[in-house]
This record gives C-alpha cells, sequence and structure tokens, in this order.
C-alpha cells in the first residue's frame, strides 16, 4: 500500500494555516502572499491569468502596478514556501497556477469530496449509511470554523467577494 505523503498541508477552514513537511508552519510577508495562495489553491482546476490577479488584489492600481506587486507578492509566496525539486507554483509573463504534480493536502478540497462521496453513495439515507457516517465525521472535523474567518483584504472587494461566495458554498455543504 502506497500512502500519500503531503509536502503541504493548507487549512483555509479557520484563520489558515499553511505547514511544510519537516518545517513546520509557513510564514508569509504580507496577507496578500496568503491570499494568492488561498485563491490559487481553491481555483486549482484553471490556469490564472496575472491580470486577473493583480486586479483582484489591488484593484485601485493601475494595470503595470498592480502587476509589480503581484510579481513581488508571488517572490514572497514562493520564498515562503520554500524551495523543492518541484516547485508549487508553475508560471510565465501571462499566467500562474498551482502545480498539479505537488503532493499537497487542502481542508476545504478533502471536506468537499467526502461530501461529493456521500451524495453520490446509493443509500436510502446519508445519515443511517455505515459507509458515508465515518465520512460525514471526518466533514465535520475538518469544517472547524468558516472558510478564511477573520481574515481580510482592505480594498479588495472582488477578492472579498470571492471569499464570501467560497464561505456560503462550504456553509450549505456542511448544513447538509
Amino acid at each position: 500500500v502506497v500512502m500519500f505523503v503531503a509536502e503541504i498541508k493548507v487549512s483555509l477552514f479557520g484563520a489558515g494555516q499553511v505547514l511544510r513537511q519537516k518545517r513546520g508552519k509557513v510564514s508569509f510577508h504580507g496577507r496578500k502572499a496568503f491570499a494568492l495562495l488561498a485563491y490559487l489553491l481553491v481555483e486549482s482546476g484553471s490556469t490564472q491569468r496575472r491580470d486577473k490577479l493583480a486586479g483582484l488584489l489591488w484593484p485601485d492600481l493601475d494595470d503595470k502596478k498592480a502587476l509589480t506587486n503581484l510579481r513581488v507578492t508571488l517572490n514572497r509566496l514562493k520564498k515562503g514556501l520554500g524551495e523543492t525539486q518541484t516547485p508549487y507554483l508553475l508560471s510565465n509573463r501571462q499566467s500562474l497556477q498551482l502545480n498539479p504534480e505537488v503532493k499537497l493536502w487542502l481542508d476545504v478540497r478533502e471536506f468537499s469530496e467526502l461530501i461529493q462521496q456521500t451524495w453520490r453513495h446509493p443509500h436510502e439515507s446519508r445519515s443511517s449509511c455505515s459507509d458515508c457516517q465515518p465520512k460525514l465525521i471526518r466533514a465535520a472535523e475538518l469544517y472547524s470554523a468558516e472558510f478564511l474567518d477573520g481574515f481580510f483584504l482592505e480594498d479588495c472587494q472582488v477578492f472579498e467577494e470571492w471569499q464570501l461566495m467560497q464561505r456560503e458554498q462550504y456553509h450549505l455543504e456542511a448544513l447538509e
């Protein structure tokens, strides 16, 4: 049996935390580096355009300044995550994405997968299904607090709206 060992563990329920294997808690210089990571993790199904990310995090700046800030923040994020043989992020001049090769554990992803598994499983009642009960218990354990609870960025309304939509989605899943 091969065990999946995460190189990095990220919790986005609650205040948010990033842990690296053998290194412990990861700190970032500035809140926007963590916000960028959270966004890339949740939206990891697609490549993100740099101009969109710059507008998300620096909506009040002109494009050139916002892209410069994104470049600086990306460097802070990479520095915080540390160097590995497999880079955590893939980037070019136009786009940025999470590297799908990275062994990563993300609480919100596991939570949603567990909920979806119980929906797909054929049964009369999820609450009385012996296959689904452990998954629902684990999902409840993961949902320890709201998505990025207490985290905010000043003057970033689009990020705040995205965060609120994610929070609502996970909240509805938890209610189910």
